[in-house]
């Protein structure tokens, strides 16, 4: 049996979603991805919530179009969510995932409205340590189903 297979209702990602990540270009597999990501950085006058955390922030990753936290209470954070975001670890943890990954955007196969989207992102909560850890081992077993079929 594939991991794609197994049931696993709380992530929602399949190998099938993991690829077209991939080829979205949401992923740094290289120092050279991840510089053109952190290029495209750029502070905004509005405020958003974070991907990765779900906290305020103006900063933006403008090649991906989300907002991902750069500093924590005025002081810099190390780009602790860039850097979550754009790993593959990491997919099907952040606020759009839990819209598109696990299908909380969708009802039969049709697009939520915006105001219904956002009602839905009120449950999202920031993962733990414990989910991360759990989702990496995951999204590993991923890849390597992926690198089977290369």
């Amino acid at each position: 049996m594939s991991v794609s297979e197994e049931s696993f209702p709380d992530t929602g990602v399949t190998v099938a979603n993991l690829r077209i990540a991939r080829t979205k270009g949401r992923f740094c597999n290289t120092i050279e991805d991840l510089r053109m990501h952190f290029l495209a950085i750029d502070n905004k006058s509005n405020p958003y919530k974070c991907e990765a955390c779900g906290a305020s922030t103006r900063w933006i990753c403008t090649k991906c179009e989300v907002p991902l936290c750069v500093f924590t209470n005025r002081s810099w954070s190390g780009c602790k969510c860039v850097f979550l975001y754009h790993n593959e670890l990491f997919f099907g943890l952040a606020r759009t995932d839990y819209v598109m990954v696990l299908k909380r955007g969708w009802n039969e196969g049709e697009n939520k409205t915006k105001r219904e989207i956002e009602q839905e992102l009120v449950n999202w909560r920031p993962p733990t340590e414990a989910m991360l850890e759990r989702n990496a081992r995951f999204i590993k077993r991923l890849q390597a189903e992926l690198q089977a079929e290369i």
